[in-house]
């Protein structure tokens, strides 16, 4: 008996460690740190970009050209300077290059630094960003 529960528990930790292992695979971009552009100069060339802004906690900045960055549905296009100025990142904030493919840059990203976000490679010339939001909790377990 105890030989055979051995070999099953082999067996499903074998499974299970391919499932993780297919799940972690495929084309994955990078989010590199970057000392320049700073985040205010950034905001200062504003136009030189297509922005989006996720309430509170990140911008991206990309390249106006032929590439694509997708996006949930929480991300909005800012198409004005007020809209821009107006909006906030109330925590500490990184400055990320955005990189898909062959190196190649899309854009950057400015988010608070206790969050997280990945680059998912679709093509050549097309990215998907999953951004994730580190909820701090101030009052108990």
């Amino acid at each position: 008996m105890q030989k055979r529960l051995w070999k099953l528990l082999c067996i499903f930790g074998l499974c299970l460690s391919i499932g993780v292992l297919s799940c972690v695979g495929g084309n994955w971009g990078k989010l590199t740190g970057t000392q320049s552009p700073t985040q205010s100069e950034l905001m200062k060339n504003w136009d030189d970009y297509k922005v989006f802004y996720r309430r509170n906690l990140a911008l991206i900045f990309k390249f106006k050209d032929d590439k694509k960055i997708i996006l949930d549905k929480r991300w909005v296009e800012i198409t004005t300077w007020g809209t821009l100025a107006a909006s906030r990142i109330s925590r500490y904030t990184w400055v990320r290059k955005i990189v898909g493919q062959n190196d190649q840059v899309f854009g950057y990203l400015v988010h608070a630094s206790s969050d997280t976000a990945n680059v998912k490679i679709v093509d050549a010339d097309t990215i998907q960003l999953y951004y994730y939001h580190h909820v701090e909790r101030c009052c108990g377990p």
